[in-house]
């Protein structure tokens, strides 16, 4: 699933819109300052939410490599 943010304007107010694992949902904001700086930290939230499973991976597979190296020798 792809997560996004996105901010636009709509009517007279700033909108935050998220998708998280396929749910969307909608914020509104009178500012488009305090919209951005939302959407903003979603982002931040997101990236560290989504990204820890693959640096958990990452790590196992430096692992892994550093082991076989040492079957090898």
């Amino acid at each position: 699933m792809c997560n996004a943010v996105s901010v636009f304007a709509r009517d007279e107010n700033w909108v935050v819109r998220l998708v998280e694992q396929g749910a969307e949902s909608e914020r509104e904001f009178r500012y488009e300052v305090y919209a951005r700086s939302w959407a903003e930290g979603q982002r931040i939230r997101l990236n560290k939410a989504f990204s820890f499973g693959a640096d958990i991976a990452n790590r196992a597979s430096a692992q892994a490599e550093g082991c076989f190296a040492e079957l090898e020798d």
